[in-house]
């Protein structure tokens, strides 16, 4: 008879598979269709991987919904709900992450990058850079909301979120493959659980909690300030980490660029350079691959009506190799000139999706990447195989090449 051990392992491996095979399906689609289709049919969903149709889409947030259906078993929050609950949930969080995303913040940001790498970072142990990269994004987090909470726990929820993640997301597309949803309830409340002890233990995130509380009042019934905020501290930093994390890997692949890179760092020009090639890793390795979002009633779409109840893949990684938007879209160019000359369409380059239900921490997000890459580039010198380092899909994609990176400090 199977351990329960051995069934949890299995189930992990299944849902690891089905994830990376699905975000493999998309990235093979993106390079076959990049000069295609439109509108195309995976695993007989619609994908749809066209600036214009993506858009309108985002844009018509009623028509296309949110639905994470499982998801909700972490509460619900602003990440799983819609229509006028959602702008109130947006509203708590947008005023705090509008401002620490303005470019007056980025010598701040940058410093707080370039103390945890000088901190954090032990060339004998290539992880230690991820580790340093997801500290600096919780510590610019709580920054942003004026709040500090526990890092060593903070990076702990993230650890438990993104494996908790793996199957909620899985077996909202597999619900046959359910074999025990009282398992999974019990592993989301003692995930909540811990949100709420580590968060009791930090007054000002109280504090944060019960305002938020204060604000909603009897505008959402039911509402809890930890599902707000927790959902929130994951979103701020998971996608910066995994861009971020996908930008130490290209560098890595390309040691003599990476000088030239660190070398040029100070002048307009080699500024512009870094962050042209921070782009590039973003358009090639977007975070969110893809965005699935349900149709509310029946829409037409490109000349293609769509029942309601119908699931849409909006194919990021399609778009950023589409060859109508971008020239020779499927060469890694580190000096691209749409980013070098910022000629880029704006529909066309979406790493943290777009309309009003986008990733509400983007600018705070890009102005982290960019200046990240900087201190990466002032600090390290890495290097790795030059080849494509397998990945892990978790609600978001990131490498997991680490080990094969080599490291010194300049």
């Amino acid at each position: 008879m199977q351990s329960i051990r051995q069934q949890k392992t299995d189930k992990s491996e299944e849902a690891l598979a089905f994830l990376n095979g699905l975000t493999s399906e998309i990235f093979d689609l993106a390079d076959k269709q990049s000069g295609a289709q439109d509108l195309c049919n995976l695993r007989s969903l619609i994908t749809l991987d066209d600036a214009e149709l993506i858009h309108e889409a985002a844009m018509n947030s009623d028509a296309f919904i949110k639905e994470y259906n499982l998801l909700k078993l972490l509460g619900r929050n602003r990440f799983n709900t819609n229509g006028r609950e959602w702008e109130i949930r947006r509203g708590l969080t947008q005023k705090f992450f509008s401002q620490a995303g303005r470019s007056s913040n980025r010598a701040r940001v940058h410093r707080t990058y370039a103390r945890r790498l000088e901190e954090i970072v032990d060339p004998d142990r290539p992880w230690s850079l991820f580790d340093a990269l997801q500290t600096g994004a919780i510590d610019i987090f709580f920054k942003s909301l004026n709040v500090e909470m526990d890092m060593a726990g903070s990076r702990r929820l993230m650890s438990s979120f993104r494996s908790l993640s793996r199957y909620l997301q899985y077996f909202s597309w597999r619900p046959d493959r359910l074999e025990n949803p009282a398992a999974l309830e019990a592993a989301a409340r003692q995930l909540d659980n811990n949100v709420r002890m580590i968060a009791e233990a930090a007054p000002g995130v109280t504090l944060l909690m019960s305002a938020f509380e204060e604000q909603v009042g009897d505008s959402i019934a039911n509402f809890v300030g930890r599902h707000e905020f927790f959902m929130a501290f994951l979103a701020g930093i998971e996608t910066t980490v995994s861009s971020l994390s996908w930008v130490a890997h290209e560098l890595a692949r390309r040691p003599a660029l990476q000088e030239e890179l660190a070398n040029g760092l100070g002048s307009e020009k080699g500024d512009d350079r870094a962050l042209a090639f921070a782009h590039e890793t973003m358009r090639m390795r977007p975070p969110l691959p893809f965005v699935t979002r349900a149709t509310s009633r029946q829409v037409d779409l490109g000349g293609m009506a769509i029942d309601p109840g119908h699931t849409i893949v909006f194919s990021i990684a399609g778009l950023h190799r589409k060859e109508r938007y971008w020239t020779d879209p499927l060469r890694f160019w580190p000096d691209r000139p749409e980013f070098t000359e910022k000629t880029v369409n704006r529909k066309a380059f979406i790493p943290f999706f777009a309309g009003p239900r986008k990733c509400g921490g983007a600018r705070l997000a890009m102005l982290e990447v960019e200046e990240a890459t900087k201190v990466m580039l002032e600090q390290l010198r890495l290097e790795m195989p030059d080849r494509d380092p397998p990945f892990d899909y978790a609600l978001t994609l990131r490498p997991t090449g680490w080990d094969d990176i080599t490291m010194t400090r300049r």
